[in-house]
Order: C-alpha cells, then structure tokens, then sequence
C-alpha cells in the first residue's frame, strides 16, 4: 500500500512492483488485479471491472503498476489483493492497523463553557479510528496533555467521550479554550467561547485619576468659598477702620483748633487786662 495514511472515504492506492520495466516486456504481457470483498478479477491492462471503484495507475517506463481503490470503505478492508504481471503473482492481505489507517469523525458533539473560574469540557465522537491523542489549551498554554479518553469499540471503529473540568487562572482570561485532538496526519479541533474578560487596569487608573481631579476641584472650591467671606470680611473691616480714622482726624483737628485759639487769647499783646490795685494809705 502506498497510501499513507489510508483514510477511509478517499482514495487509496496499492502498488505491485516488478523485475522489468514493462513496455514491450515479454516476462509481463498482462497486467492483472484481482481480490477484495468478492476475490474476483479488478483490472485486466487497464480495464476495469468496475469503473466507478477500481483504476489503474501505470507508467510502462516503470517497474511498477498500481491499483487505486476510490472511496475507501470497510468492505475494501481484512481481505486479500493480488497483483500478477505474466507468471508472477503476490498476494497480501490489507490489514487494518493503527499505523496505517485512518477513519475521520463525520459526527461529534463537543462543548467547552467557561463560567466564574471553572472550564468544563464534554466532548463525544461516535465513530472514529484509531483512537485520537487529544489536549486541552486554553490561548497557548496546554492545560493537559493526551487526556484520559472513555473508548468503546464498535465493529472496526471507536466510539470516545471526555468529561472533565479545570480551574482557570487570573492569565487566562480573554482566552479561547479548545479541545485538539490529533489522529496520524490529520487535527480535530473543537472550540469554545472566549472565557471572561480580563480587569481593565487602565479603566481603574481613570477612575482613580478622576476621582482625585475631583477631590481636587472640591478642595479648590471649599477654598474658595472659605476665601470670599474672608474677603468680605476683610473690606468691611477696612472700611470700618476708614470711618473711624476719618472722625479720629476730624476730632483731633477739632482739638487742635481749640487748643490753638486758646493759645492766641493768651498770647496776644494787644489784649488788655483791668488791674485794679489798691494801696493802704
């Protein structure tokens, strides 16, 4: 068989191998193909048995011809194929093993939900060969690796369920969980829902720079309201000190004036006194 890996639903590919190349070989005159489900005759030079299933791939500068196989199914599987060129025939048994084959899931059901600080996954594939190795991630960090799968065996195939449930870090946050499952060459990723958003710090720094512009505000208003009374205060205080420096001035001067006119009546020479004296004779 020289597809690999074989997978179910597509085309595979055998390939006999001979001693010479074969055009114009006299030791290979007829190329055959017989077997499978029935055991009968497949290809006869290039002619097929039946069209829709079997083909033949030769390039007679080769020393080797080729049956393909369309549309891979299990009846095509644990059953015998022989190739002939002339006299010479090989017969082999296409064996199914995990190495080489490969039958993806047509139906699966998964579900992956994040709530408070808890992942939980369930995840069911009904049929599905061989049994898959699959992981948990949440972003790019692998939260388990080649999970414990419950697997039962149907006919050829395997049925698998996981249940499981994980506790979520402060760093996994806004990060999409997934279930990835890898068979030989093929991935099956199911998907979840972004967990919950990460705390926005920057919102809480605004927050906090709003609040201590606002208590700035409220400190430079209760200033102010304090700083006018004062104010007011103050002018009236220095009006009222106005008032009383002017009467001050006025009385003073009043005083003054007095102080000077009596100063004059005693003062003046020409002011004359009636002295009268009288003499003992």
């Amino acid at each position: 068989m020289t597809s690999y890996p074989a997978i179910f639903g597509r085309d595979i590919m055998l390939t006999c191998y001979t001693f010479h190349p074969l055009q114009n070989s006299k030791d290979c005159p007829v190329r055959q193909w017989s077997g499978g489900s029935d055991g009968r005759g497949l290809m006869y030079n290039g002619f097929s048995a039946k069209e829709g299933k079997y083909e033949e791939k030769v390039n007679l500068l080769s020393r080797q011809f080729s049956l393909i196989i369309k549309n891979f199914s299990i009846i095509d599987i644990n059953v015998n194929y022989t190739c002939s060129c002339g006299f010479y025939a090989s017969t082999h048994t296409l064996n199914l093993d995990e190495k080489r084959f490969q039958y993806l899931p047509d139906a699966a059901n998964a579900s992956i939900a994040s709530y408070n600080d808890t992942l939980k996954i369930k995840m069911q594939i009904r049929k599905v060969y061989p049994l898959p190795n699959c992981s948990v991630y949440i972003g790019n960090r692998l939260v388990e690796n080649n999970v414990r799968l419950n697997s039962t065996k149907t006919g050829l195939f395997y049925r698998v369920s996981f249940v499981a449930k994980y506790k979520l870090r402060n760093e996994d946050c806004n990060k999409q969980p997934r279930l990835q499952c890898g068979l030989l060459k093929e991935q099956i990723t199911f998907e979840g829902n972004v967990t919950s958003r990460c705390p926005d710090f920057s919102t809480e720094r605004s927050v906090d720079e709003n609040t201590s512009h606002t208590v700035e505000r409220f400190n430079k208003k209760s200033s102010a309201n304090y700083e006018i009374p004062l104010v007011i205060a103050g002018c009236v205080l220095l009006v009222f000190l106005g008032i009383l420096v002017v009467r001050a001035r006025k009385h003073i001067k009043t005083i003054i004036g007095k102080m000077c006119k009596t100063s004059k009546e005693f003062g003046n020479p020409d002011h004359e006194t009636n002295v009268s004296l009288f003499h003992k004779i």
